[in-house]
């Protein structure tokens, strides 16, 4: 059956890529190669084909539940000390995993034999008990530096909200905290955050859940993303904290700042050329609050290797977990049902912002479209004028900020213009010293690539 499973996909791929600019005779995908379904000793599994070299496995229900992370975790430890020769990399998520592997050398199918094989022989994960580290990190909360972030979302991508201009009171709403921001503030600096994956959008940034369910606080993210987040930024998605490894694009919601998590050339502190992340599977991530003040000397500090982090050697007991949840499960259940309510008034809200930005938009059509091209044949004649240099778009992009007007003085690349492109802010700068003489770009206009955005006449 596993055999014919693996043929039945491989067929579909093929058959497929032949009805490729045929849409309506296109067979119906089956990624699905394999599923075992769910007993009083197993929580179900199903194995899918990704593409040409991975397979994922998936187990359980789509729901947060940690004992299948464990389970996930015992997989991977059974793949490699299996020592499967074309095996490639596995790349866990919280219920999930990723298997990269060389079909020259490993055929899917015996992958898959290997992967039934191995599942059938993994321990219980309810009676388990892994290393853990309990890492305490200061955290600046509701900081300059999220605020930045949030005001240069607004002024450019989206002027209102209900997450707007507080990412903090929106989460306060969303979960029906009586106590508001000061309520949010309690439970970030309350909770241990277990650390179920890495590099959850890169660098070794931490998707991580609080271990008490009581401290789950949920929220959506950002519609449409942000552009740009400090690195560092501490942020909550759904129920999961992630800290910021670079300065990046991000959709979470912001609610403070902690030390650096990724070092590239590994040579301060905790990181080495080898690990250049700090955090590990199943750490516990616990934070403390500090001014921005004293955050901004222990940044300097830590990348210089003099802090010290605050590590202890610890245990993620599955068991004594489970004990603790039930003992409060009439708890999270009310916190949930105050969730829901909380969510269900959000998301009106939500509608309700984004009819009025339809509105607006409909009142204005030009509001956010292209650039005016109603002087575009004027252009030509910064070509003869001598010393005149045009500074084009070098690609199509929103006009993020325009940082000069006519008559400022610039030197040689100073920032003229800054324009943002799949989540991403690419300065525009100045080619030459000299005066501006012209501006055609138009913040939050769409530059299409060739437009004149500003024109610097050099110096003599």
């Amino acid at each position: 059956d596993v055999l014919k499973n693996v043929a039945r996909a491989e067929a579909t791929v093929r058959n497929g890529a032949a009805a490729v600019g045929a849409a309506a005779s296109m067979p119906p995908s089956r990624p699905l190669i394999h599923r075992l379904p769910a007993t009083d000793a197993h929580p179900g599994v199903e194995f899918r084909l990704a593409g040409d070299r991975y397979i994922q496995v998936e187990y359980g229900p789509m729901e947060l539940d940690l004992t299948l992370r464990v389970r996930v975790h015992c997989l991977e430890e059974a793949l490699k000390q299996a020592k499967v020769p074309g095996l490639l990399e596995t790349s866990p998520g919280v219920r999930s995993c990723m298997i990269e592997y060389d079909m020259r050398t490993l055929h899917p199918a015996r992958l898959l034999e290997i992967l039934l094989s191995l599942d059938a022989t993994l321990p219980q994960p309810h009676d388990m008990t892994l290393p853990s580290r309990i890492i305490k990190l200061p955290m600046a909360f509701d900081d300059k530096w999220t605020h930045g972030a949030i005001a240069k979302y607004m002024k450019s991508i989206r002027p209102e909200a209900p997450y707007l201009p507080s990412n903090i009171e929106y989460i306060a709403k969303n979960n029906l905290l009586d106590g508001g921001k000061d309520e949010v503030r309690d439970v970030l600096f309350s909770a241990s955050y277990l650390v179920l994956g890495l590099g959850d959008v890169y660098l070794g940034a931490p998707c991580a859940v609080p271990m008490d369910p009581r401290h789950r606080i949920v929220t959506t993210k950002y519609n449409p993303a942000r552009t740009f987040t400090e690195e560092g930024t501490v942020g909550i998605g759904g129920s999961y904290m992630c800290i910021y490894p670079m300065d990046s694009p991000g959709g979470y919601q912001l609610v403070g700042r902690t030390l650096p998590i990724w070092n590239t050339f590994g040579r301060a502190g905790p990181f080495s050329p080898s690990k250049p992340w700090l955090l590990q599977y199943f750490d516990q991530v616990q934070f403390y609050r500090v001014s921005e003040e004293e955050l901004e000397a222990l940044r300097e500090q830590f990348s210089l290797g003099r802090h010290e982090l605050n590590v202890t050697p610890a245990v993620f007991d599955v068991a004594a977990y489970t004990a603790r949840c039930d003992l409060v499960k009439d708890e999270v259940q009310a916190l949930k049902a105050k969730q829901r309510a909380g969510m269900d008034m959000q998301l009106a809200a939500e509608e309700a912002s984004l009819a009025r930005l339809a509105a607006k938009k409909a009142e204005s059509p030009t509001a956010n479209g292209p650039m005016s091209t109603d002087d575009e044949e004027d252009d030509s004649i910064w070509d003869t004028r001598p010393g005149c240099c045009k500074v084009m778009a070098m690609f199509t992009a929103n006009v993020w900020d325009v940082c000069v007007k006519v008559g400022t003085r610039v030197a040689a690349g100073d920032v003229l213009v800054v324009l943002e492109a799949m989540k991403m802010e690419t300065p525009i700068t100045s080619p030459k010293a000299g005066t501006v003489v012209a501006v055609k770009a138009q913040q939050s206009k769409l530059a299409s690539a060739g437009t004149l955005l500003v024109v610097v006449q050099e110096e003599p």
